[in-house]
């Protein structure tokens, strides 16, 4: 087994392999990268990492994140907020979102469906600012 291993390496077959697999996450990143550019425009701004196989994608302000989070769980789509990679939990509006097990088709029906969540929330606080049970005064009053 070490003896494979050795002639993979000695035989160039690990650098052929990492160079490809690099090109193909690349891929996957810039895929991912147009998607959320398509869909999001100016409400997000993404760290373009020069390595990694995940974007950090912080929104705008009026965009609750954890509520992004529950929203898109009901479209079938896991996604995680920044906070949780935090090591304090800060409250970072972002989310952390991995490409690596995703072709290009599932990256392009995620990010669907990630806008499709980041719409309906936008909907709901149109429809009521206050976040709560509306009143004749238009917002709740506790």
């Amino acid at each position: 087994m070490q003896q494979m291993l050795a002639d993979f390496i000695n035989d160039g077959e690990l650098k052929k392999h990492l160079r490809r697999v690099a090109r193909e996450y690349r891929r996957r990143r810039e895929t991912l990268l147009a998607c959320l550019r398509d869909a999001f425009g100016e409400q997000v701004t993404v760290r373009e990492p020069e390595g990694g196989l995940a974007l950090w994608v912080r929104f705008a302000d009026g965009v609750d994140v954890d509520q992004l989070v529950g929203k898109a769980l009901e479209l079938d789509l896991v996604v995680r907020s920044g906070r949780q990679f935090s090591p304090f939990g800060h409250a970072e509006n972002a989310l952390r979102l991995g490409f690596a097990s995703l072709d290009m088709d599932e990256i392009r029906l995620a990010t669907q469906r990630l806008a499709q969540a980041a719409k309906a929330i936008a909907t709901a606080v149109q429809r009521n600012p206050c976040g709560r049970s509306p009143s004749p005064l238009g917002c709740a009053v506790e």
